[in-house]
């Protein structure tokens, strides 16, 4: 995928483009938050299918979102899986839930059918259909929800899945650092 971005870069040079615009690429060190741990390299079987979760901070609507990917391998380089997406307030990334007054976590869930492709370490997942299964403190909701749209690769040491999300609302080429928490099938 560099050579990809490296040829818009220069492309859009040659064309009397300002490479400085060209959007940046999420990595771990732009990130905020910890560094996310993982199991050793090679420690699955398939470098993509099974279960991946990211933590994002969205300081402008003070809330902390922990997004869970699960991957299946349909073919060589098709996929599908389940997105599920936990939201809570947050005054920062590493903040758990507050309570409800029950004492439950006031958390809201979303779930989304996912489907996309993986080759070449690049990943491109989208969700579809999405499907508020919980809301915080069992308060209802008329908030809507964008489809996810996860695109990225694979980082070289295997355990990270750099990815932006273009949902076509709030997360507009928003980093999501995916880190492995589980391989298929377990």
């Amino acid at each position: 995928m560099r050579p990809r971005v490296l040829l818009v870069v220069v492309a859009a040079v040659a064309c009397g483009g300002d490479a400085s615009r060209a959007p940046a690429r999420p990595s771990i060190g732009n990130v905020p938050g910890p560094e996310p741990v993982a199991s050793a390299p090679g420690s699955c079987v398939d470098p993509i299918a099974g279960t991946w979760r990211a933590r994002v901070y969205r300081a402008e609507v003070g809330k902390l979102d922990e997004v869970t990917l699960t991957l299946a391998r349909v073919g060589m380089t098709e996929l599908r899986g389940q997105i599920l997406v936990e939201t809570w307030d947050a005054a920062g990334r590493d903040e758990e839930p507050p309570a409800c007054p029950d004492g439950a976590p006031a958390v809201g869930r979303v779930v989304q059918m996912a489907s996309g492709w993986f080759r070449d370490r690049e990943l491109d997942v989208v969700g579809r259909d999405p499907k508020r299964v919980a809301a915080p403190c069992d308060v209802p909701t008329e908030a809507g929800y964008n489809p996810d749209h996860f695109t990225g690769e694979l980082d070289e040491d295997g355990r990270t899945l750099v990815t932006t999300n273009d949902d076509g609302g709030l997360d507009v080429g928003r980093p999501h650092v995916f880190t492995r928490i589980a391989c298929q099938g377990t």
